[in-house]
């Protein structure tokens, strides 16, 4: 349905004549806004869409829009009509003196404002199609808030539509809705519609402190086995607990630059048993066979180097025999 209305505390601008200038926009939502408080108690209302605005004041013509209970009847639609009408006619005997007040409509009705009857029109989606920009009506709603029709997309904040950016901005392209990442220089996103971001620059400072750590642990590890080694080199007995003569088959260098090789370390005595000599008197006995000398070397050359005996396994209470010594005289 048409319909038609003077406002008489409002001027006409050049601005009206552009339906997408501000000072347009301002006054269609404040026309939606206060003519809701005349339509809205009338069952089926849903908004109103401004026709046309003329001179003197300003005349508006508007279609309100309305979702019928059944099916479109005569009676219905006369229904409708009839409250209509009487709605703005009482709001124009109430609002008294309003000339100079611009924050309400100030309204003057005439005796027939109806211009065209109750018809089927347009869904409101389609009224949507029909303002949004060229090449993007397919990605503008309908969606009634306090029986204001609101055209809206994705992008459009604090509706049940919301496309949620995160970290980003939301801008309807010709392709649809898309987020748009901020501070790419700066951050890394690793999820969809710019969520995961993940700042470059501590990314790098904990990259940076993982190879410090890394090359500390190496260093640390390099500087406790070398002084391990030379612990060992320094003192070869504290391989075998001061008995570095019974490591087998092992070879250590000495801190004088000798190389000591203890091949035949689990050497014991050949003959633990007393052995008689050639003469069988027991008035002498061969000592017990001396475990092998650990021998070690110098550049390669074999050479006997300060060698200390031990004669624990020798016998000091076998007698011993010499021949008398021989007094000869020269001549």
């Amino acid at each position: 349905m048409e319909l038609v209305v003077t406002v008489t505390n409002f001027n006409y601008t050049e601005d009206l004549k552009n339906n997408r200038s501000d000072t347009y926009r301002d006054f269609e939502e404040h026309f939606q806004k206060e003519i809701r408080k005349i339509y809205g108690n009338i069952p089926g209302y849903e908004g109103v869409k401004i026709i046309s605005l003329k001179p003197g004041s300003i005349v508006v013509e508007h279609q309100v829009i309305f979702t019928l209970r059944g099916s479109s009847n005569n009676t219905e639609t006369e229904e409708i009509t009839k409250r209509l009408v009487e709605s703005l006619k009482e709001t124009e005997a109430t609002q008294g003196t309003c000339q100079h007040n611009s924050s309400i409509l100030c309204l003057t009705v005439s005796d027939n404002p109806i211009v065209k009857n109750l018809t089927a029109g347009a869904s409101l989606q389609e009224i949507c199609w029909q303002r949004a920009p060229s090449k993007y009506q397919e990605f503008y709603y309908a969606l009634t808030i306090q029986g204001i029709i609101h055209c809206i997309t994705n992008c459009t904040p604090n509706t049940p539509i919301t496309m949620d950016c995160h970290h980003g901005q939301c801008h309807v392209t010709q392709d649809g809705p898309k987020c748009f990442c901020q501070d790419e220089a700066l951050y890394w996103y690793t999820g969809d519609n710019c969520s995961g971001r993940v700042s470059k620059l501590a990314t790098g400072l904990g990259l940076v402190a993982t190879v410090l750590l890394i090359i500390c642990i190496v260093l640390a590890a390099l500087l406790v086995r070398n002084h391990w080694r030379k612990y060992m080199l320094s003192d070869p007995q504290s391989y075998t607990d001061g008995n570095w003569y019974k490591d087998k088959n092992s070879s250590w260098h000495s801190p004088d630059g000798f190389l000591y090789r203890n091949m035949w370390a689990d050497s014991t005595i050949a003959d633990p048993q007393p052995q008689l000599g050639w003469m069988e008197t027991n008035v002498w006995r061969r000592p017990p066979r001396q475990p092998t000398i650990p021998h070690h070397y110098a550049m390669g050359e074999e050479t006997l180097h300060n060698f200390k005996p031990s004669l624990e396994l020798v016998d000091t209470s076998s007698p011993m025999k010499i021949s008398r010594p021989k007094l000869i005289t020269q001549l």
